[in-house]
């Protein structure tokens, strides 16, 4: 059994953990190739002045991801997290957003497009 000071500690650095899981879509291959598609570990998002941190609990899979996800020129700015689609907790608020806490669902037009969308663990939406 730990002592109580180093279950403490363990604890704390789980919770500042700055790293997250995203599957990334490399670039607009033609054909689709899978080795564009990545699972990886980044960094967290960086805080913003207008946009709330989301841990992503749910994201579909609709027509417009399908298009990013095959490499369709001219729908996302790659790389990029698909996922336009997602719900969520708000894990840092911002001016006008819901408080932290808060579980929400956003249906975003620039997500996953031109900003990292909902197949992540987190998501900065404006």
């Amino acid at each position: 059994m730990l002592p109580r000071r180093a279950a403490s500690a363990i604890i704390k650095a789980a919770k500042q953990r700055r790293h997250y899981r995203a599957l990334v879509k490399r670039s607009a291959a033609d054909p689709p190739q899978l080795e564009d598609l990545e699972l990886e570990t980044a960094p967290a998002p960086p805080k913003g002045d207008a946009t709330a941190l989301l841990r992503v609990r749910y994201s579909s899979l609709n027509y417009k991801d399908g298009l990013v996800l095959s490499g369709s020129r001219g729908v996302a700015k790659y790389p990029v997290v698909p996922g336009i689609n997602l719900v969520g907790t708000v894990v840092q608020d911002a001016p006008f957003a819901p408080p932290k806490g808060s579980r929400v669902a956003c249906v975003n037009g620039q997500l996953g497009q031109t900003n990292d969308g909902g197949y992540s663990e987190f998501c900065r939406v404006p």
